[in-house]
């Protein structure tokens, strides 16, 4: 599972990586459902829902391809009978690519908060001022 999600963040420039006890709860609690496809004694996709209701929301999903990503969702809906199945929208991923001609709803593309601690803040501002002082045109 952690390997997929690997795969799915290492695209974007941060990412937000779950530690080893991060997925020990996940997978203890009941707060929501870990999905997990496998083949071939290989996980293929993974995904994360609310508990089932009249609405379930599909979320942290990743895939290694898209028949794998297409495969999750079409399991998630096939356990879940009676309940609609929404996403959250994870753009340049193979999940967000497989899953756009099953979605009749606008995919869930609200922002996801984290809280992050930064170990040496005066180096990060100073990249971000290295960055930033980069040469600018004429100033009105």
């Amino acid at each position: 599972m952690a390997a997929l999600q690997d795969a799915t963040q290492s695209r974007f420039d941060v990412a937000m990586p779950h530690s080893a006890a991060c997925w020990r709860w996940l997978l203890a609690h009941e707060a929501s459902n870990l999905w997990v496809l496998e083949q071939n004694d290989t996980f293929t996709a993974v995904g994360r829902t609310t508990p089932p209701g009249d609405e379930v929301l599909l979320a942290e999903a990743a895939a290694r391809d898209e028949t794998a990503a297409r495969d999750l969702l079409r399991g998630v809906a096939a356990l879940v009978p009676g309940s609609e199945v929404r996403v959250v929208h994870r753009a340049g991923t193979v999940t967000a690519a497989a899953w756009q001609e099953f979605l009749d709803h606008e995919p869930r593309k609200q922002a996801e908060q984290y809280y992050v601690r930064i170990p040496d803040v005066a180096a990060l501002l100073d990249r971000l001022a290295g960055a930033s002082s980069l040469p600018q045109g004429p100033r009105p």
